[in-house]
């Protein structure tokens, strides 16, 4: 989730140069005896750019805030893989590295063109290995301090369902068949409509009938207009951009509300999010209390 949370802020593009541009290596941070120098932000932001890139993602329009928020994960990281030290038994195994290098490398024409979209991003094999390993250990560090503590009840779903009704409306829809030909033909699909039913039509004229389930949001304004005339079972024949189409109102759906067991996956993925960014920020939070992170103001203008 860690993951998808920093992807949801990559919603804008900008060339990277304008975000990770350093000449001189400056102290922006210090978490514990690990010190963040820009150098190392602008690593960051490439490796960011390059994950971005590869799962069809943009960079953020804005440079200073990407930068904030590319420290500020890269603090929040650092203090993660501190904790991890303390995992006396957490060991990355090299193979599930090359796994991932491999299954990366198969996107790839080729290991020419792998090699070539790492350098025309400035990362480096080492630079690109190390940040796979630490993206296990992460990912490790969260199930076990993080995820592995969230749990969402029936009862909690209910709650929530019944406090969000809002959320499950569902608008009124309108059931219309169309279909479209000569116009005597359509009059003559029209009163088999209305004396023998659908069902008579289908037999008579297979495959000529389309059915829609619209909002009224969806539908062309001159078919909005028409509505009061179909109530009752009627049809109308008209123009619709030079072709003679037929309309017939089926039934009206009135508005309502999603049951519960159509909603519950998703009122269980908000609910795990919230908790899971509660519990994370908490855990973040208790991390940071345990230990020295420092904000170099002249380095980087960013506030803790």
């Amino acid at each position: 989730m860690k993951n998808v949370f920093l992807f949801v802020l990559l919603a804008f593009c900008v060339p990277l140069d304008a975000w990770c541009v350093e000449e001189v290596v400056k102290t922006l941070a210090v978490v514990n005896r690990d010190v963040i120098t820009s150098k190392d932000l602008k690593d960051y932001c490439r490796m960011i750019s390059y994950d971005t890139a590869a799962n069809g993602g943009q960079l953020p329009g804005n440079p200073d805030e990407f930068s904030a928020m590319a420290l500020k994960t890269l603090i929040e990281d650092k203090l993660v893989l501190g904790k991890a030290l303390e995992e006396k038994d957490l060991v990355v195994p090299d193979n599930l590295v090359e796994t991932k290098i491999t299954q990366m490398r198969s996107n790839f024409p080729n290991s020419q063109a792998f090699e070539d979209s790492m350098v025309q991003k400035g990362i480096s094999e080492a630079l690109l290995r190390k940040r796979i390993k630490d993206h296990y250990m992460i990912q490790y560090m969260l199930q076990k301090y993080v995820t592995g503590n969230i749990a969402v009840s029936p009862a909690e779903i209910s709650e929530y369902y019944n406090a969000n009704s809002d959320q499950f409306a569902t608008p009124i829809k309108y059931v219309i068949w169309s279909a479209g030909a000569d116009e005597k033909l359509l009059e003559d699909i029209g009163k088999t409509i209305k004396e023998q039913g659908l069902e008579a039509v289908e037999k008579a004229y297979p495959g000529v009938l389309l059915r829609s389930e619209l909002e009224e949001k969806a539908m062309r304004d001159d078919i909005i207009a028409l509505l009061p005339k179909l109530a009752g079972g009627n049809y109308a024949v008209i123009k619709i951009d030079g072709a003679s189409q037929l309309i017939y109102l089926e039934q009206v759906l009135p508005a309502g509300k999603l049951p519960l067991d159509q909603v519950k996956d998703r009122i269980f993925a908000i609910l795990s999010e919230k908790k899971y960014r509660e519990s994370y920020n908490a855990w973040i939070e208790e991390l940071k209390k345990k230990s020295l992170v420092r904000i170099d103001e002249a380095g980087m203008n960013l506030e803790r």
